[in-house]
Parts: structure tokens; C-alpha cells; sequence
């Protein structure tokens, strides 16, 4: 984790929600990078080198879960932790996945996230 603010990268192809969701979590005192296309993910990350990735599952081109399993396989960023968005998941879903990795539905409490993020940052 970088020793000043924490790092979030926010991958989503819905670039509305990746600017809403950047202007909260500035506002609490993250530094915020956004990817729109999921196929790019990798590369912008490699760049950017972020603490958490905030990623939506249902994506076109590439699902969430490629893009975290193509994060696993590169060194740099392989112990990277993910948080997974998505509008499929209802609110009493939200927790730990099955895989063990935290999911938050859709539309998104930022308090909620704000949270997860800590939760990942606490345990790097």
C-alpha cells in the first residue's frame, strides 16, 4: 500500500457511474483512477499501481472476473484486492462472495464501500 493516500482504481464501463463514484471517495481522501474499458484494466493499473480495485462484474468485452484473474497472473499486480460491484447482487447478498471476495451491489452506498476499501487496505 502506498504510504500516503490510498489508491483505488475503479473499473466500469459505465463512465457516469466511474465519475460519481471518483468524486465520493476524493472527497474522503483517496487518490482515484477510472477505467472504462475492461480490456485496458491491466494496463492503466500497471501505470497507476493501485492499493484496491473497485470493479463492476458485468462488463462488455471482459467480465470482472477476467479482469481480476488477469491482475492474479501479472507479479505486479497479483495481490491486489478486489471489490466487485455489481446490479445482479441484492443488498442481502453483499458480504463475501463464495470465491471470498467482497461484493457490493448496485446502486452503491459509498459509506458501505468506503468500508470494504478500508477493510482490503487493513489486510495488505
Amino acid at each position: 500500500m502506498s504510504t500516503l493516500s490510498p489508491k483505488v482504481m475503479l473499473v466500469d464501463d459505465d463512465e457516469l457511474h466511474n465519475e460519481m463514484l471518483k468524486t465520493a471517495l476524493e472527497r474522503r481522501g483517496f487518490v482515484v483512477c477510472t477505467e472504462s474499458n475492461a480490456t485496458n484494466a491491466l494496463k492503466t493499473a500497471l501505470g497507476f499501481k493501485p492499493d484496491v480495485v473497485v470493479c463492476d462484474i458485468a462488463m462488455p468485452g471482459k467480465s470482472g472476473r477476467n479482469v481480476m484473474q488477469e491482475f492474479k497472473a501479472h507479479r505486479t499486480t497479483r495481490d491486489t484486492p478486489f471489490i466487485f460491484l455489481s446490479s445482479l447482487v441484492v443488498k442481502r447478498e453483499e458480504g463475501k462472495s463464495a470465491d471470498q471476495h467482497l461484493m457490493l451491489a448496485k446502486p452503491i452506498d459509498i459509506i458501505q464501500l468506503e468500508q470494504y476499501i478500508r477493510e482490503c487496505l487493513k489486510s495488505d
